[in-house]
């Protein structure tokens, strides 16, 4: 259940957008988008190719893919999350805008098209899904996948801690970090920055029985 030509913009992986507070709760749920890939998209720059991006809208509710420079044929593979009442989201349609990135000067558009979403409503699975290509106004699709969960959106970490905070957490970006603030100091130094309560946080390790090797926040 497909438009082409009408206008569009959509919410960021592992980001869940509000609603008000008098939505029942019994009656919220949160539209799952994946934007998956674009196919034949019109060629905007010289070198013809196009650096694309998508924007998704729904009620209110929008967010931005990163974009995938020198192609016609991007591979997202983004996570978006509309959150809200279930009429209030599904008895209207999903709007996308695919544009065409540019650094000086205003992007060119490269098509647009929605995707009517009260198929999902009217379903009777626990979780309805939709999967299919959206044909754009001017040139090319784009690829979707859709699912409607009922109740209230996952936590950060009941969606198994995705995206960058979840890879943080898991190490993948906070060595780095804690790397950049380790330094080998004297034990005066270590004395006095104890005395002066400078040290906020550290891990003391012997080497060879020598000085302390720690980090300190200073």
């Amino acid at each position: 259940p497909t438009k082409g030509g009408q206008a569009a913009t959509a919410t960021r992986g592992g980001q869940a957008a509000t609603t008000s507070a008098s939505t029942p709760l019994v009656d919220t749920g949160t539209l799952h988008v994946h934007l998956v890939s674009a196919a034949g998209l019109k060629s905007a720059d010289s070198n013809g190719k196009s650096d694309p991006y998508v924007r998704l809208l729904l009620a209110g509710q929008r967010v931005r893919s990163k974009t995938i420079t020198k192609t016609l044929d991007p591979q997202w593979d983004e996570h978006f999350e509309f959150v809200g009442g279930r009429e209030e989201l599904l008895k209207q349609s999903l709007h996308l805008q695919v544009f065409d990135y540019d650094r000086l000067s205003m992007d060119d558009k490269l098509g647009v098209a929605q995707v009517e979403l009260e198929p999902l409503l009217h379903a009777t699975d626990q979780e309805p899904q939709w999967s299919g290509q959206v044909a754009l106004s001017v040139q090319g699709s784009v690829h979707l996948h859709l699912r409607w969960a009922s109740g209230p959106p996952p936590t950060p970490r009941a969606r198994g801690e995705a995206g960058a905070e979840g890879a943080a957490r898991r190490g993948h970006e906070k060595t780095p970090v804690l790397v950049a603030r380790r330094r080998l100091v004297t034990k005066a130094e270590y004395k006095a920055s104890i005395a002066s309560a400078r040290l906020k946080y550290g891990v003391q390790r012997r080497l060879g029985g020598f000085l302390p090797y720690f980090m300190a926040y200073d």
